[in-house]
């Protein structure tokens, strides 16, 4: 696939997942179960024949998407929370040089980098992984009292692909749940917490994350 038509077929991606987000309003939010409905949501996106052939006629791209829809993601294996903070995603992203931005910018900056981790690791596979798994991302929003600016929560599944749900707070307790697969073999194979915790390690260089493994969480914000 060329670079004409990935840049054609992201833009449309992100219509699509636009055009699905919603706001419910719940004032004590499952992250671990929303984020789990999100991924339910992407499967049924990938086994969805005429909604892959709607925005992909690339057959390795269908070949990648079919390889995903075949999985159960119902009951994950692991689940490991990562929260991160202003600083670190500045550290991780921005590196050392000084970014002279106005507050409100920044922060939008901030936003779209955390978004775009799931899509990094995607990129290392290659240019249809990562447009294969654009166009099975999917968005949500929700009313919750939570006080986390930023957090991911890993899902962790054999077979070679997992998911990645990002959380971000917005104003008016509105918190932005964005869905995505992750091809990556490394991350499947994870067995520990300390096996995560090296994994984001090799993908980012930093080791002072603060992780925890919510597997089988109820925790409700």
């Amino acid at each position: 696939m060329n670079k004409r038509i990935i840049s054609l077929i992201l833009p449309l991606t992100f219509i699509f997942a636009a055009a699905g987000c919603t706001v419910n309003s719940v004032s004590n939010g499952d992250f671990y179960q929303k984020g789990l409905s999100l991924v339910g949501k992407m499967d049924d996106m990938a086994e969805c024949d005429d909604y892959i052939a709607l925005l992909s006629s690339s057959p390795d791209m269908n070949s990648i998407i079919k390889e995903i829809g075949e999985n159960d993601y119902s009951k994950p294996k692991a689940v490991y929370k990562l929260t991160v903070t202003p600083e670190e995603i500045d550290r991780i992203f921005l590196g050392t040089e000084d970014v002279n931005l106005p507050d409100e910018i920044l922060s939008e900056a901030r936003k779209r980098l955390v978004l775009s981790f799931p899509s990094r690791i995607n990129a290392m596979e290659g240019t249809y992984a990562l447009a294969s798994a654009s166009i099975l991302t999917t968005s949500e929003s929700f009313i919750s009292t939570s006080d986390e600016e930023y957090s991911l929560y890993f899902y962790i599944y054999d077979g070679g692909y997992s998911a990645c749900v990002t959380f971000i707070s917005e104003d008016s307790n509105i918190v932005s749940a964005t869905g995505n697969f992750i091809k990556n073999e490394d991350l499947s194979n994870i067995a520990s917490q300390d096996e995560f915790s090296q994994w984001l390690f090799d993908i980012t260089r930093h080791l002072d994350f603060e992780v925890e493994d919510v597997s089988e969480s109820t925790e409700i914000d």
